[in-house]
């Protein structure tokens, strides 16, 4: 399993650099600015201004005819209005050599010169702050916009009791590790998995580890330039003037150039497979580790990884024609079905270099067709435009005043517990331990109408330490060093269940949905 997904990281690597691959003049000189901006951003002190504007252009039908409330109905207008006269805005400079970042975005009116300010970013070395103040000040707006006056009421006072006098929220390098470790621990299937992950995330904010990634990458993507792709253009590429060169996907050549690259690449499997086995094998292991992740060191060593692509080159010899075959079907079934579906559609990246100043733009429109109705079922466009220039190295000073970390804000959101009684089944969300969707069953007792719940496991999962008291017979909760117990319970098989209004006492708010017959504990 580990073998077959390293050779899929890696095959999707070959095909997603393949996107700069080509003897095109075009191309090459997008390849080349491509790879100068990526190492300026890497090395050089630099600042940097974006736009970003989302528009909705168009919904599906059924969504419109719904049964949807008209306050639903004007809500969610209002919320596409709103993002379609709305664009995101943000200027910063980055040292990425010294961890040095200054970051401001703003919301700019389409149609006027109104801006609101959101964010402000700054990082200094391995810790980062974000101004909080003017981002909910913004989100309060929106839902007093959008919301009833109890909505937006309830909205503050849960903002309020969040963020009360936060101006600034830190976050170090090690608590962002901790959360998504802890995030994503619960899909690994090892301590040691969880901990090559953990060494993938500090490599992820290494500075260094970064630079000698991208050198990594870039190598390799020569290495296939001069070696395998000399002969072969990708044709999505034009010149738009002297210093800027726009790369097209669009429905009308999605499939002959992914089909038409793969049946190149086919054609050329033994030349490909010689030179990633020699450039693998010519690696050292920490070079290694950055192409294709540290799961290859520790797990899977080189000699084995390019043995196993030996195999599928012997396999792609001996089947060659079929797989042909199979290429050229995959494209009349893009072109006579799945092409009209998506036709419309197009991401175009245009890059260009004047005078030491780079630009790059992306527009991404996605449409969804309806071909029996010949309608457009959905249709959405995001445009990004940034500049990026080098600049002198500059300092940033960290906020003193008005600061959190992360970590005590992550305690400050509530912790949340549906119970679903007639099927002994909870939900639990715990963001300040990355459990965004922990599930599982819970032996329910109902005496006299009433639900008891098993004291231990609901107490731990809020995080609280919790004993039993056997002098008199009790089960209590320490709190802040001071013994509370639990006073209505029963033991059923050496296990007690309290009654779940109990937890009141201790600050918890316990909800009752009749209907489902939900339990809904919140603290």
């Amino acid at each position: 399993m580990r073998m077959k997904r390293l050779i899929s990281v890696l095959l999707v690597t070959i095909l997603t650099m393949s996107l700069f691959v080509g003897c095109a003049r075009e191309e090459l000189s997008f390849y080349k600015i491509h790879k100068e901006l990526n190492e300026l951003m890497l090395s050089k002190p630099l600042h940097s201004e974006g736009k970003v504007s989302f528009t909705v252009d168009a919904l599906p039908q059924e969504l419109l005819e719904s049964d949807m409330e008209a306050s639903e109905a004007e809500v969610m207008n209002q919320v596409i209005s709103f993002v379609n006269e709305n664009s995101f805005v943000y200027t910063m400079d980055t040292d990425a050599n010294n961890n040095k970042t200054v970051a401001q975005f703003d919301l700019n009116s389409n149609t006027s010169d109104e801006s609101i300010p959101l964010l402000t970013v700054i990082r200094n070395v391995d810790t980062t702050y974000v101004k909080l103040d003017d981002y909910f000040d913004a989100i309060t707006n929106m839902v007093l916009s959008f919301g009833t006056e109890e909505d937006a009421a309830e909205f503050m006072a849960e903002m309020d009791e969040l963020v009360g006098d936060i101006e600034y929220l830190s976050v170090s390098d090690e608590e962002l590790i901790t959360f998504y470790a802890d995030m994503l621990s619960a899909s690994m299937s090892s301590q040691v998995e969880s901990d090559v992950l953990r060494e993938q995330l500090l490599a992820q904010l290494d500075p260094e580890a970064k630079k000698e990634q991208s050198e990594v990458y870039f190598r390799f993507i020569d290495e296939l330039l001069d070696e395998v792709y000399n002969n072969y253009s990708l044709d999505i590429v034009d010149k738009e003037d002297d210093d800027k060169y726009s790369m097209t996907f669009d429905a009308d050549n999605l499939g002959n150039t992914v089909i038409g690259f793969l049946d190149y690449s086919l054609d050329n499997s033994e030349t490909l497979v010689d030179v990633i086995r020699e450039y693998l094998l010519n690696l050292s292991d920490e070079e290694y580790s950055l192409l294709v992740g540290a799961y290859a060191v520790d797990m899977v060593n080189k000699k084995m990884l390019t043995d196993e692509l030996d195999n599928m080159t012997l396999d792609f010899v001996e089947n060659k024609a079929q797989y042909k075959e199979q290429l050229q079907q995959a494209l009349v079934l893009y072109n006579s079905m799945y092409k009209a579906y998506i036709e419309g559609s197009k991401l175009q990246i245009t890059l260009g270099e004047t005078k030491d100043i780079f630009t790059r733009d992306v527009v991404f429109k996605i449409q969804v067709n309806d071909i029996e109705n010949e309608s457009v079922t959905f249709g959405a466009t995001m445009t990004i435009n940034e500049t990026f220039k080098e600049i002198e190295p500059f300092d940033v000073e960290a906020p003193m005043e008005g600061v959190v970390a992360f970590a005590e804000f992550l305690e400050r959101i509530p912790k949340t517990m549906e119970i679903y009684v007639d099927y002994d089944m909870y939900t639990m969300v715990n963001i300040g331990k990355g459990e965004f969707s922990d599930a599982g069953s819970m032996n329910i007792i109902i005496r006299e109408g009433r639900s008891y719940l098993p004291t231990r496991m609901i107490a731990e999962k809020f995080g609280e330490t919790i004993e039993w008291d056997n002098t008199i017979k009790k089960p209590y909760i320490v709190k802040e060093g001071i013994n509370v117990y639990f006073d209505e319970f029963i033991i059923e098989d050496s296990v007690s269940y309290v009654k779940i209004r109990e937890f009141e006492k201790f600050g918890y708010t316990i909800n009752w949905d009749e209907d489902l017959r939900l339990i809904t504990i919140q603290k």
